[in-house]
């Protein structure tokens, strides 16, 4: 009889394509595992593309506790159910899913920039609470220290002997969704919207970096997911095309990996283009680089470290903690630099084509 393996997965896009590496190693560590991933809505369009293979179930908030109860119950128990988010939600429905043993984190080490009069502190140190409960209510529980590890492989912490490919693509299986063939004419994918606004790059810069790409790379076309300011300003160049945004998010990963090169701040757009061994140029702030970095051959990380990085920026259009509308970081990175790490991947991607 083959193992039975639950997932409480409760996070964002960009966190889902960094779980890649834990299911490829499950599925290679079991023969063949049924594995059952309890997520949300935004889980449920992502994990299918990273493995068919996988029984994905969505929770909603809108749904009824005791409804949910009920349906999280209906899962068949697990030989075991791996805890890899640490808040109460789901701590809540890791105890509710039936399992025989659990294995998961009881307790981050995250040194962060708090603000001027806090300075670095730990980032977690306010769970103590839920910690211990999650130190005695699993089986089996890791201290984790997130700061010091690629993002992908810090799941792996919690297997026996996984293998740590240092490219995302090396996770891919026959059950992953395929790449797209590269377009033709070929295309640049600028994702100007990538991410909260605290971490992403002013419209200037932006003008300036579309229009040194339409001059230095004729044959390209120029694919930008935009505001409408900016696509105004493009209007006229017949190479400059908008992201048509679709329900299903294979038509995204399509996208992505036909392009010979990504611009796009550090989130889910550069860790798509990881997956598909497209390299990319990603902008870094607050985050330390090592821990999000693109893996594609040809990638490049743009970052010029503050002296409060890493920090618990705001999200949105809040202010940082040290009172900047935008990322020292992001502040430093030019048009130029930008454009060279361009040129660099498309380099790369011409030589590899030949």
């Amino acid at each position: 009889m083959s193992s039975r393996i639950t997932i409480v997965s409760l996070q964002t896009f960009g966190d889902y394509m960094l779980k890649a590496p834990l299911i490829h190693e499950l599925f290679a560590a079991h023969g063949d595992p049924e594995i059952t991933i309890v997520t949300n809505p935004r889980g449920v369009q992502v994990y299918p593309l990273i493995d068919s293979r996988l029984n994905v179930v969505g929770v909603n908030k809108a749904e009824s506790r005791s409804a949910l109860f009920l349906r999280l119950r209906r899962i068949p128990t697990a030989d075991i159910l791996y805890l890899v988010d640490q808040h109460p939600g789901s701590c809540l429905m890791a105890l509710t899913l039936r399992a025989r043993r659990r294995v998961g984190w009881y307790q981050s080490v995250s040194w962060l920039y708090h603000g001027k009069d806090l300075g670095f502190r730990d980032r977690y140190a306010l769970k103590r609470i839920l910690s211990e409960i999650l130190r005695l209510t699993l089986t089996t529980s890791y201290l984790r220290s997130p700061e010091s590890l690629y993002e992908g492989h810090v799941e792996l912490g919690l297997l026996e002997s996984p293998r740590r490919y240092p490219r995302l693509a090396q996770y891919r299986t026959a059950y992953s969704l395929p790449p797209r063939s590269k377009a033709n004419p070929p295309v640049i994918f600028c994702a100007t919207l990538a991410s909260w606004v605290g971490r992403q790059l002013d419209e200037d810069r932006w003008i300036q970096v579309i229009q040194t790409l339409l001059e230095e790379f004729p044959g390209h076309g120029i694919v930008l997911d935009a505001a409408d300011s900016l696509m105004s300003r493009f209007s006229r160049e017949p190479r400059v095309t908008r992201l048509i945004r679709s329900e299903q998010l294979s038509e995204f990963f399509g996208l992505v990996s036909s392009a010979d090169v990504v611009i796009a701040s550090d989130s889910f757009v550069t860790h798509v283009a990881s997956w598909f061994d497209v390299a990319a140029v990603s902008f870094f702030g607050p985050a330390t680089p090592h821990r999000f970095a693109p893996t594609a051959p040809g990638s490049t990380i743009l970052f010029h470290q503050p002296p409060c990085s890493p920090c618990v920026q705001g999200r949105g259009l809040e202010l940082c903690r040290a009172g900047y509308s935008q990322c020292l970081s992001l502040q430093q990175i030019t048009a130029q630099e930008i454009c060279a790490a361009a040129a660099r991947a498309i380099a790369l991607c011409g030589n590899a084509a030949s």
